[in-house]
């Protein structure tokens, strides 16, 4: 069908919601697509329009099990909270309240708590709702507690994290209280077989 044809531009990034259905973080069309279970298009949210800023970059999306979809733009440093229908529950504007935050590359949401992977001296950045910061860890490296460019963050069933640690090649693995645990996809296979195991 035509729905099913739409183009896309550039997608960056997909969620699953509550209904099985896709939503897409469509960057070149600086918007969120999204889809029904059978992948019929369903929507398309203009964050351009709903920015402000045509220039807008959307690079990230996720969803919680109310519904509410989040997103970011990637350059202003700025978090959205959407309602499913795609209107605005609330905005976090990032770099007014943490001017160090250079870009904003990715936002999970898990148990009230945002999860922002950010370029700037730290990395990692959880935050409650209202821009509180809990916790800010990780530096440029390939260490322990070290990055190059992290651009998600995922909760395992286990209750582990993972992220998304782009340009040292590989996830690392922390437990529900962000202890590092270990890191695969580049040498140490073994944290994956260990995640898989729930250890």
């Amino acid at each position: 069908s035509a729905a099913r044809g739409m183009c896309l531009q550039h997608p960056h990034d997909i969620a699953v919601n509550s209904l099985g259905g896709l939503i897409i973080a469509d960057s070149g069309n600086r918007a969120l697509q999204q889809f029904n279970r059978v992948g019929d298009h369903q929507k398309t949210i203009d964050m351009a329009k709903l920015s402000g800023n045509p220039a807008v970059q959307i690079r990230s999306v996720c969803t919680t099990p109310d519904g509410a979809i989040y997103t970011a733009d990637f350059d202003r440093c700025i978090v959205y909270c959407l309602n499913p229908n795609g209107t605005p529950r609330w905005i976090l504007d990032l770099k007014n309240r943490y001017p160090e935050i250079n870009v904003l590359r990715g936002v999970t949401v898990h148990e009230n708590r945002i999860m922002a992977c950010v370029r700037g001296p730290y990395f990692i950045y959880i935050l409650s709702f209202d821009g509180r910061l809990i916790k800010k860890f990780g530096t440029r490296g390939n260490g322990t507690d070290q990055f190059r460019n992290p651009a998600k963050v995922i909760r395992m069933h286990s209750g582990n994290y993972l992220v998304v640690d782009k340009e040292n090649d590989r996830l690392v693995v922390y437990d529900d209280v962000w202890t590092y645990r270990g890191h695969f996809g580049d040498r140490l296979q073994s944290s994956l077989a260990a995640e898989s195991r729930g250890e």
